[in-house]
C-alpha cells in the first residue's frame, strides 16, 4: 500500500504545477497498486485547491477521490497523540501537522511508501516513489 500526500495530489491535479508531468506519470503506474490517504491530506488540499484555483477546482479532488479505490484513514485520540509527537521531533519548520498525520498512519499500518516530493518523509524512515 502507498499513501498519497498533499503535492502529489495538487501537482497531479494542477497542469501548472512543477510537479505536475512527474506526478501524473506516477498516478498512471499506481493502477493496480493498493492506495491509502488521511482525511487530513484531502483537508489540505481542497483548501488549498479552493483558495489559489476556486472550488470548482477543489471539487475535482472529491470526483477524483469518489472513482478511485483509495482507502481513506482517520486520526483518532489515540494517534493524535503520536501525531504530536511526531511533530514535536521534526527539525524542520515546514513539516505541516498533516505530513506528521501521514507519518503517524504510515507507521501504525506498516506502509513502507508514500507518494509525496517533500524529502522530510525520507527524514521520517519512508521511502517516495521514484520514476
Amino acid at each position: 500500500m502507498i499513501l498519497i500526500d498533499s503535492d502529489a495530489l495538487i501537482g497531479f491535479l494542477i497542469p501548472s504545477d512543477p510537479h505536475h508531468q512527474n506526478a501524473s506519470k506516477l498516478f498512471a503506474s499506481l493502477h493496480n497498486t493498493p492506495l491509502a490517504m488521511s482525511w487530513e491530506t484531502i483537508d489540505e488540499v481542497s483548501t488549498k485547491l479552493s483558495m489559489y484555483y476556486g472550488k470548482d477546482v477543489a471539487m475535482k479532488l472529491f470526483k477524483l477521490i469518489e472513482k478511485s479505490n483509495v482507502k481513506i484513514y482517520y486520526i483518532d485520540a489515540i494517534n493524535a497523540q503520536q501525531v504530536v509527537k511526531i511533530f514535536s521531533s521534526q527539525t524542520s519548520k515546514n513539516v505541516s501537522l498533516t505530513d506528521c498525520a501521514n507519518v503517524a498512519i504510515c507507521r501504525s499500518l506498516g506502509i513502507t511508501h508514500v507518494f509525496s516530493f517533500d524529502p522530510h518523509y525520507s527524514q521520517n524512515n519512508l521511502k517516495l516513489l521514484q520514476n
